[in-house]
């Protein structure tokens, strides 16, 4: 009969250590799917998060591309405002200067250097005539023999 206790009490402690190892399992059941959640999750907002890195590169783009493009459309502005003033200027130069010969763009510089080497050349000429650079030699009074 003390076989047959211990087998029974063999028995009642396998059958309860069976149903706490069973008891065990489901805890860890619960976090594996906790865990598989977490990870899903976490998959899930690093692909968000790219997501919207990639939106916030591409608005930077964009930005500024719209901020170089408003600088260049100031430049142009500028541009055209310069033309239109130089081309103004150049339409009253010419209707208050009829008189004046006409000369092509770039020549204006050449022909007053042309004047001024003329009227240079003209006062050369003038002065030439004034200077002498060996006068004739002058004998003094004394050394001229004059014969009566």
């Amino acid at each position: 009969m003390a076989d047959q206790e211990n087998l029974a009490k063999k028995k009642a402690v396998a059958a309860t250590q069976g149903q706490k190892e069973f008891e065990d399992d489901e805890p860890l059941q619960a976090q594996q799917d906790e865990f598989r959640a977490t990870t899903l999750k976490l998959k899930a907002l690093e692909k968000k998060k790219a997501i919207l890195n990639a939106q916030l590169a591409i608005k930077k783009r964009a930005a500024n591309q719209a901020k170089k493009l408003a600088e260049a459309k100031r430049k142009l502005a500028n541009m055209q405002a310069e033309v239109e003033n130089l081309q103004k200027a150049c339409e009253d130069t010419q209707e208050t200067n009829t008189q004046m010969p006409y000369f092509p763009a770039g020549t204006s510089h050449q022909v007053e250097a042309h004047n001024l080497n003329q009227a240079n050349h003209h006062y050369q000429e003038q002065n030439q005539h004034h200077y002498q650079p060996n006068p004739p030699s002058i004998q003094p009074l004394h050394s001229q023999r004059h014969y009566s």
